[in-house]
């Protein structure tokens, strides 16, 4: 009715997800992960990650200087060195109009759960085709 609220908390169960997400300029493959947030633990997983998969490469991360990525607490891998751009100048950024647009765009999802899913399966999906021999 006109005048009132709606009472919707109860109903907001879900996980909360934050995407992280890395991409090669040598050869384009994409490398991601889904955390509950976005801080500087999530950060150092993710960094932690990042190393595990590349062992055996050296990663020069560039990013931009969210307060997770900036905070003097990490610990940066010894394969891995940091480096810091402003964020209109970060190019992973366009990365992000691919869910907006293939994963999310014009869908209406009935519960929060389908959209953690739709981002994990849609990243899934990117990491895959990044990944594929070019023809």
């Amino acid at each position: 009715p006109r005048g009132s609220r709606p009472i919707v908390g109860a109903r907001l169960n879900a996980r909360p997800c934050t995407a992280f997400a890395a991409v090669s300029t040598h050869d384009g493959v994409i490398d991601s992960l889904v955390l509950p947030w976005a801080n500087a633990e999530t950060m150092q997983v993710f960094l932690a990650e990042m190393a595990r998969r590349h062992a055996v490469d050296f990663i020069m991360m560039v990013m931009d200087q969210a307060g997770w990525h900036i905070a003097g607490h990490l610990d940066v891998p010894q394969n891995m060195r940091l480096e810091f751009l402003q964020p209109e100048l970060n190019p992973v950024e366009h990365l992000w109009k691919v869910p907006c647009q293939d994963w999310f765009a014009n869908t209406v999802f009935k519960e929060l759960e389908a959209v953690h899913d739709a981002l994990v399966q849609g990243l899934i999906a990117l990491e895959t085709i990044s990944k594929e021999p070019s023809q």
